[in-house]
């Protein structure tokens, strides 16, 4: 019972922060003709470390010496940089940009990608969940045979179901995780693939649209 418990909160838990992956909705968003560029954008974030700020040297009764060191919490601020799509002054997703370029090939290997993403978060939770059952139920034997003259290992059988339960556990929440992040990926391509679809229409649109 226990067991089973821990596995349900175990599976809400990931359920909750990962879920089942699907495909981004269209956005609607409409082609104006205005110039397309890629800008980076520069972040700001701060976190907190232990640094080494200094040492106190003493000699106990003896006259050994011993060295301790000191540490302190310090706050220090990083910064990395992300880049957008915009279609004039408007921020856009990287499959609008890429189909407002008219850049074929890479909506093809976004779409792909997301797609694959997918099948993988699905594939994930069907082997999390026969790595769940697998576990539970080897866990479950092991506890009903065991006795003064017998432990939890053994019984080979339970020892097998509880361990390869534990492995397909490990391998479908990896599959879920990585699935669920592919399909939903904010930056499907490198942006040095959006930087070209983006010169190239920009190149094919009259003169003066291209410079506003």
């Amino acid at each position: 019972m226990h067991t089973s418990t821990s596995c349900r909160i175990l599976l809400t838990g990931l359920l909750i922060t990962t879920g089942c992956a699907s495909l981004p909705a269209p956005t609607g968003v409409t082609a104006t003709g205005e110039p397309l560029s890629v800008q980076e954008e520069t972040h700001t974030y701060t976190y907190r470390t232990k640094e080494r700020v200094g040492e106190v040297v003493s000699r106990d009764s003896h006259g050994h010496r011993s060295t301790s060191t000191i540490y302190a919490d310090r706050r220090r601020t990083g910064h990395y940089k992300e880049w957008t799509g915009y279609q004039g002054s408007t921020a856009v997703s990287d499959d609008d940009l890429f189909r407002l370029a008219k850049d074929q090939a890479a909506m093809d290997e976004i779409q792909s990608s997301r797609e694959s993403g997918v099948t993988l978060n699905r594939v994930g939770w069907v082997t999390t969940l026969l790595g769940v059952g697998a576990t539970g139920t080897g866990i479950g034997l092991a506890v009903a045979n065991s006795n003064e003259e017998h432990g939890f290992f053994d019984n080979p059988l339970a020892v097998g179901l509880s361990i390869g339960g534990a492995v397909l556990w490990g391998v479908g929440v990896y599959l879920v995780t990585h699935g669920a992040a592919k399909a939903e990926a904010k930056h499907p391509l490198e942006q040095k693939r959006a930087e070209e679809a983006v010169d190239r229409y920009n190149k094919s649109l009259p003169t003066e649209a291209a410079e506003k």
